[in-house]
């Protein structure tokens, strides 16, 4: 049963995880997306992050393609 659908617009290179109500998403071009897991909404995009270091309930750690890190 699909509850709902999302596109990044660009291929997904890692795994999506879920925590507490929302589920990330890395793309290939670099950017990752929270989205509501009840209903498939986008809460927010971030561009630049190419890999999901961390995480905990409040904060997601990225890495860019240069080496930075994005919270």
């Amino acid at each position: 049963n699909l509850d709902w659908r999302f596109t990044t617009g660009e291929p997904i290179i890692e795994s999506p995880f879920v925590i507490d109500q929302d589920v990330y998403v890395v793309n290939e071009h670099g950017g990752i997306f929270s989205i509501d897991l009840a209903n498939g909404e986008e809460r927010w995009w971030s561009p630049g992050v190419t890999r999901v270091i961390a995480a905990s309930p409040t904060r997601v750690y990225g890495l860019g393609d240069l080496g930075q890190v994005y919270v």
